[in-house]
């Protein structure tokens, strides 16, 4: 669990899409760009590592904070 092919969630800032990284991309790359609105935005890799050890660690759930907003039928 959290190897560098398994998927990361990451939120935009700009437009809230939900999207998904590989892990391995966001241990090296330090800019990404939302797939939904093309809003580039930067990815402390620092700060990640670490958040990647406390998931690891079973201290955080990164899925967890992500919004879920279901549209009623």
């Amino acid at each position: 669990m959290y190897g560098p092919d398994d998927p990361w969630p990451i939120k935009c800032s700009g437009c809230l899409h939900e999207f998904t990284e590989k892990i391995g991309s966001l241990e090296t790359a330090v800019m990404f760009r939302c797939p939904e609105c093309g809003l580039s935005f930067h990815h402390p890799t620092e700060q990640f590592r670490l958040a990647l050890a406390e998931a690891r660690n079973g201290r955080l759930n990164p899925w967890r904070d992500m919004l879920r907003i279901d549209k009623p039928d």
